[in-house]
């Protein structure tokens, strides 16, 4: 066990024994009681079981405390907790409240502050006061150590059901908010549109940045009822979207403006950015030029909308773009599935040292596609229909490698690289082709880049179909 785990264990272990040689008087709090008055007395149990109102006042909660609300609540003022025990049901305690010290509990959850779990009733406030109490004003040496910061924000968790948003909600630093699963907690647009977002990871006051740390949402649903809304907005570093199912947000269902060292793992994404020019995940920077770095896309699931033209011959049509990227670097596509996509990865600019790896890709239009620098497209799966016919659409390559990926026997005239007709322009520059097989046979080039790549002097490592091409090869 490394030496800080070993230190954390044994000073958990020493509060846990300290705790529970304390020896707590029981108060049971009467109706007319001064609570900013009585609850100052450390050692003890408190037992609230009627509602005060604090009328703006702040309540000091004395040393080796415990609050034990039941059917009782506080209201309209502050609480400064010294590691305060709290013990609560899924109820009301807390209107208006503001915390200003340090709580112990296993989680914070927005039933204390009011939320209703029947779809029905706004919980957008409820789930705000919920995150925002459980940041505990407790400050630490080194805001970057997420070891030393987790303990001091409590978690968020929300119960099982249904909670309608009517305005966006705000994570903050360190912050964890907990669902019971995906398609049990779900949060559901009631209003929030104009390309605002469900859920905010960070965001933008202006020209203010407001970029928070180490923030967690995990374990839930968001459905965007095809509003023109995002599911995350995410200006956030070293945080993580885990396990959520993502539907129905018209514009966007990640949008991650200069976001570092995210990982969004084992996710769900259906029918987000139907009918619109948005993407599914969208990772760009705004003014310092830069977009997503060290973002991790892992074990995810994508799924557009397919229907049928009827103008043309009824016609399989994919809706929604999957994702884009500008200017990212270090951005890692891996172990995920596209199916029913319009384009499924668009690369811009750039953005250098992406990996696309271990991906699986059918029924879509074209997997990946952009201006691509330093990309590695390695270990992936393609299946028909592709209607593009191609792994990668681009006039712009360079340092790209391109290798063992596996094409499906149903798609006899699928090629690696085709450009796009749009633009004829080539310019291609140090890329490697190399073991890209579809049924024991390796793929070849579109007409037009088979051409460039007979004809370049770029000292390019070209080796596809027994061929090899590029200046000082014969």
């Amino acid at each position: 066990m490394p030496k800080k785990c070993l230190l954390l264990f044994f000073v958990l272990l020493i509060n846990v024994s300290l705790l529970a040689q304390t020896k707590y008087e029981t108060v049971v709090l009467q109706p007319n009681d001064d609570v900013v008055s009585v609850l100052k007395n450390g050692n003890k149990k408190y037992v609230i079981s009627h509602d005060y109102d604090l009328k703006g006042k702040e309540v000091v909660i004395g040393a080796n405390s415990i609050l034990v609300f039941q059917g009782g609540s506080l209201s309209n003022g502050k609480i400064r907790g010294n590691q305060t025990i709290l013990e609560a049901g899924l109820e009301t305690i807390f209107c208006n409240i503001e915390n200003t010290g340090t709580f112990q509990c296993l989680a914070v959850y927005p039933q204390w502050f009011g939320a209703k779990a029947d779809g029905k009733h706004d919980c957008s406030n409820s789930i705000q006061q919920a995150i925002d109490f459980a940041v505990n004003s407790y400050v630490v040496g080194n805001p970057w150590d997420i070891q030393q910061n987790e303990g001091n924000c409590l978690k968020v968790e929300i119960p099982a059901g249904s909670y309608l948003l009517k305005q966006p909600i705000y994570m903050r630093d360190y912050t964890h908010l907990e669902g019971q699963g995906r398609g049990i907690t779900k949060l559901v647009n009631g209003g929030v549109g104009n390309g605002r977002a469900l859920v905010y990871l960070g965001h933008y006051e202006g020209d203010k940045r407001n970029k928070i740390n180490n923030a967690r949402i995990r374990d839930l649903s968001i459905n965007g009822n095809y509003k023109r809304c995002i599911g995350v907005y995410c200006l956030a570093q070293y945080s993580f979207i885990e396990n959520v199912f993502i539907t129905k947000c018209k514009e966007y269902g990640i949008y991650s403006n200069e976001s570092w060292c995210t990982y969004i793992k084992n996710c769900h994404f259906i029918y987000n950015a139907i009918d619109s020019d948005g993407y599914t995940i969208y990772l760009t920077g705004r003014s310092s030029g830069w977009g997503g770095n060290a973002v991790t896309i892992s074990e995810c699931e994508f799924l557009g909308l397919e229907v049928y033209d009827d103008i043309k011959d009824n016609d399989r049509v994919f809706k929604g773009n999957c994702i884009y990227s500008e200017n990212g670097n270090g951005i890692r596509i891996i172990n995920s599935t596209f199916q029913q996509l319009n384009d499924c990865i668009t690369l811009n600019s750039s953005g250098t040292g992406i990996t696309i790896e271990n991906c699986y890709f059918e029924a879509v239009n074209t997997p990946i596609v952009g201006t691509l620098y330093g990309i590695n497209i390695v270990n992936n799966f393609f299946t028909a229909p592709i209607y593009s016919n191609v792994i990668v659409k681009s006039n712009h390559m360079q340092g790209c490698h391109i290798m063992n990926n596996t094409v499906s026997s149903v798609l006899p005239t699928f090629v690696i690289v085709g450009s796009n007709l749009e633009n004829k322009d080539l310019l291609f520059y140090g890329n490697a082709f190399t073991g890209n097989f579809r049924s024991g046979s390796e793929l070849t080039f579109s007409e037009e880049v088979d051409k460039y790549l007979k004809n370049s002097n770029s000292n390019q490592v070209i080796t596809n179909a027994g061929n090899a091409f590029g200046a000082g090869i014969k």
